[in-house]
């Protein structure tokens, strides 16, 4: 008759394998956490025309000419009402030249505000952060305005070639506690 004796230290085993396990899962949950419940991160619903058109003709070709863009943004993090944060950024990201037609574009300028960032009057520079600002809202609705003019040609007897000149202005916001 023969006796096997094996012994192993069961405890200390298990022990670092615990301490992992537990990290493992603590470093799990807490981005469980983060993912599911950060509230930095909405999703936004903006109404307004997105697009337009400005049609020259005899009595307005020497007047600039202007293209206003407003409407609303809701943003929701999580909750059916709409939310708002403490400060806003805003840019606008553009070209300043249409496209050509026959060698001839037409340059462009932007105006913009968005919840209170920007400024209707100034021009602004194609991917430049203005702000921060207080976030201006009604109801937690953020408005925005975007112009667009191209200025008018004056002391020139330069016809521009038929056809339809495009421009392209893109709008971004950022909201901040």
């Amino acid at each position: 008759m023969s006796i096997n004796i094996a012994s192993f230290n069961q405890p200390t085993t298990f022990k670092g394998l615990s301490f992992i396990l537990k990290y493992f899962l603590g470093m799990s949950l807490l981005c469980l956490i983060f993912t599911f419940f950060n509230s930095a991160h909405a999703s936004c619903t903006v109404t307004g025309t997105p697009s337009g058109t400005y049609t020259y003709t005899a009595a307005t070709i020497n007047n600039d000419a202007v293209l206003t863009y407003t409407g609303t943004i809701r943003c929701y993090g999580g909750r059916t009402t709409p939310e708002i944060s403490g400060y806003m950024c805003m840019k606008t990201v553009f070209t300043g030249t249409t496209n050509a037609i026959n060698s001839v574009s037409l340059p462009y300028t932007v105006t913009a505000t968005v919840g209170g960032a920007g400024s209707s009057t100034t021009n602004q520079n194609s991917n430049v952060w203005y702000g921060p600002v207080r976030t201006v809202a009604s109801n937690n609705v953020i408005s925005y305005s975007v112009n667009i003019k191209v200025p008018a040609r004056t002391g020139s007897l330069m016809a521009y070639p038929k056809g339809t000149y495009t421009g392209t202005v893109q709008l971004f916001w950022d909201m901040q506690a």
